[in-house]
């Protein structure tokens, strides 16, 4: 299969964009009232028609034009399934209970990605010195039709607040909490279905190869990035009407740049033998490579079965050489491993790649 890297614009979708919100639902968020140390614990995601309040990467309210905010159950009452619909005041009357709920299940059923998924999102952007504003998390991208690919989601969507050059970059970000979390949920035959057009519905999974695999189906069709982009000036115009600090980016999807950065970040490598950065790094090799130790499910095999390309490492992690393109179509992805776990979970710049970091303790494999 030859995956075509061609030309397009936004185009018509089945839902609504990113950050395609009501503005009467937009005015009614703004007069809610947080006390300043639970609304440094939030996190607003912007979704398409709607907004969802995260806390410690668990979704407390989804909150559509009808101004209702609707929770898991388990997050009122833990035994409870489904979910539940409050009207504002009764939310807003409880939220706080419904913050301590979330904190203990998140940390009973050991949470840990989720929670240091939103904590290095927080961390990041109260730093005003950083390089980056996290935008988004648990992003899905937006299909044209039941017709095109299921991409799967990403942990952590981020622009630079400053330009590279004239424009803004987009950086996509996959985390992982240990090296357990690299491994794949497909079985060895559903590989040969990764790259399959003919069954949109299929989803490569969310370990190591699946989320590379879903970088490259989505990043090979220009209409897409396009819908991201556009996407990432969305949300922002939300985040900014709703009183966030966001980064003063010009209201134009031109300012931002074609080429996304993609990284895999790996934190909770907390120095014990099974989970010290050198394991973390030979682990996630025998899930990119194809030797002794190597994995059944491989993206180098999986790349060769299905006649996409070839994989090879860089300095900063590896890259992904696209087969039959002109000229040749080169995909990094960037690796960071930090020590560093939930109890210390300190990263104030969330992307840092300089071989001398002073963030991750690790910057590329071994």
């Amino acid at each position: 299969m030859t995956i075509t890297f061609n030309e397009g614009k936004v185009g018509n979708i089945m839902e609504k964009l990113r950050g395609e919100v009501d503005a009467g639902l937009v005015e009614f968020l703004k007069d809610l009232h947080f006390d300043d140390e639970d609304k440094s614990q939030l996190f607003w995601g912007i979704r398409g028609g709607y907004v969802n309040i995260y806390h410690m990467g668990a979704s407390i309210a989804k909150i559509k034009p009808n101004c209702k905010f609707k929770f898991a159950a388990k997050y009122h009452v833990e035994t409870k399934s489904g979910y539940l619909e409050w009207c504002a005041e009764e939310w807003m009357k409880e939220y706080k209970t419904l913050m301590g709920n979330v904190r203990r299940f998140q940390e009973k059923y050991k949470k840990y990605e989720k929670i240091a998924q939103q904590k290095l999102i927080l961390a990041n952007n109260n730093n005003s010195k950083s390089s980056w504003y996290c935008f988004d998390m648990e992003y899905k991208f937006a299909r044209e039709s039941e017709n095109e690919p299921d991409y799967g989601r990403f942990d952590i969507f981020a622009v630079n607040r400053e330009p590279y050059g004239k424009k803004h970059k987009i950086l996509l970000i996959e985390l992982k909490y240990g090296r357990s979390a690299y491994k794949d949920s497909l079985k060895p035959e559903a590989r040969m279905k990764v790259f399959d057009t003919n069954n949109p519905a299929f989803n490569a999974g969310s370990g190591i190869v699946g989320h590379v695999c879903n970088y490259i189906r989505y990043v090979g069709c220009k209409t897409r990035l396009e819908r991201l982009k556009q996407e990432t000036v969305n949300i922002l115009s939300v985040q900014k009407a709703l009183g966030i600090n966001v980064p003063d980016i010009e209201a134009a999807k031109d300012n931002i740049d074609d080429e996304p950065i993609f990284s895999i970040i790996t934190v909770g490598c907390d120095g014990s033998k099974k989970s010290s950065i050198d394991s973390c790094c030979k682990s996630m090799e025998n899930y990119l490579f194809e030797g002794k130790n190597s994995a059944e499910i491989n993206l180098k095999k999986t790349l060769r079965v299905h006649g996409i390309g070839c994989i090879e490492k860089e300095d900063r992690g590896f890259q992904i050489l696209i087969k039959d393109t002109a000229p040749k179509k080169t995909l990094p992805v960037i690796t960071l491993f930090s020590e560093k776990t939930l109890d210390n979970l300190d990263i104030s710049e969330i992307f840092d790649d300089n071989p001398k970091s002073t963030q991750y303790d690790k910057v590329g494999l071994s």
